[in-house]
């Protein structure tokens, strides 16, 4: 299994140890694919604290809290 991390710090020595090993990978792709999942898992977090800010106060004004 390919370790993110060590791609992000180190994409030219991954990209030697996988063609020493016969594979073949198009580290730019990866890296790319990792910094969007990244921003949007950063965006779903925001979403997902914004709800429940709004859940909490939503509750306070009925009374519920």
């Amino acid at each position: 299994m390919l370790d993110l991390a060590s791609l992000r710090d180190h994409p030219e020595e991954v990209a030697k140890a996988a063609k020493l090993k016969g594979f073949s990978i198009d580290t730019k792709k990866i890296l790319d694919l990792d910094k969007k999942r990244r921003e949007l898992q950063q965006e779903f977090d925001r979403i997902r604290a914004t709800k429940h800010q709004a859940g909490a106060a939503l509750a306070k004004l009925t009374g519920e809290a």
